[in-house]
């Protein structure tokens, strides 16, 4: 999935960029003429468990986030 800078280091910004890249990630599978599926955002999340960020106040901030946005997925 790469490597992408954010602009600013505030989680909303963070979070917003991990939705837009799975979205992203989506898209570019969808309309490769080879897939075999479908996929949507919310399965890919309803997949996620796990995050891997050090221990600033704004990782678990975003760690949190995630989780509850890959819960309202489910």
């Amino acid at each position: 999935m790469g490597v992408h800078p954010e602009l600013n280091h505030t989680t909303a910004t963070q979070f917003e960029g991990w939705k837009i890249l799975i979205g992203e990630f989506c898209a570019t599978y969808n309309d490769h003429p080879d897939a075999k599926c479908v996929v949507d955002p919310a399965s890919v999340w309803q997949l996620a468990r796990g995050y891997l960020g050090d221990h600033a106040a704004d990782q678990k901030k975003l760690s949190g986030m995630l989780e509850d946005y890959r819960q309202d997925c489910d």
